[in-house]
């Protein structure tokens, strides 16, 4: 039996911002396509310039509009055991833009529906591509946060989501005792050597 079977899954929330990342970056295009022509943009909307992850409180980009910005989860909610020791957990992730456009009520409206684009894309599907993450939609924010270096007024929309994860840890799996398992493929240890040094 490999070690991995023994401990069990042992879930990271760094695998949510990944995810989130990968299908925005697989679908994004689409859907701003769709949603552009829905809200009558004929001219369509720039594609994302820049893709990161930060952590909340962190600065917007000023460079590369449309930059898109997955605010990854601090903490988990709503830890559950739901089957046989198995828990899950839903932790928040934020999904923002910002978009510069030569007057406010445009880069409002831009950003507007690059948020429904988001959404959409991210929702529809509900798994993350990755086994046991789906997505639930919580709400949305819309703002102006001033003039970029070209004097156009660059405007923000967050997406926020909870992101489920089922097979966070199981309590039923591990080893029988506090010393952990050593993967095979580590050779073992048959000899040692302990070098003295005496300070005179």
């Amino acid at each position: 039996m490999s070690e991995h079977a023994v401990v069990g899954p042992l879930f990271s929330s760094h695998v949510i911002e990944g995810a989130v990342i990968a299908k925005l970056r697989r679908r994004l295009p689409g859907y701003l396509t769709i949603a552009c022509e829905l809200h009558g943009v004929s001219s369509g909307i720039a594609g994302v310039k820049s893709w990161a992850v930060a952590n909340d409180g962190e600065k917007w980009p000023e460079q590369g509009l449309p930059a898109l910005l997955v605010v990854g989860p601090d903490e988990s909610s709503d830890a559950e055991e739901y089957s046989q020791g198995m828990y899950r957990a839903t932790w928040p992730i934020e999904v923002g833009l910002v978009i510069a456009a030569k007057t406010g009520p445009a880069a409002r409206k831009y950003a507007r529906i690059y948020g429904a684009a988001i959404r959409g894309a991210l929702l529809q599907g509900r798994s993350l591509g990755v086994d046991g993450l789906t997505t639930k939609w919580l709400g949305e924010g819309t703002g102006v946060i001033g003039l970029d270096k070209q004097r156009r007024t660059m405007a923000s929309n967050a997406n926020l989501f909870a992101v489920t994860a089922d097979n966070v840890v199981s309590w039923r799996k591990g080893p029988g005792s506090d010393k952990p398992p050593i993967p095979s493929q580590w050779p073992e240890v048959t000899e040692t050597e302990v070098e003295e040094e005496i300070a005179e």
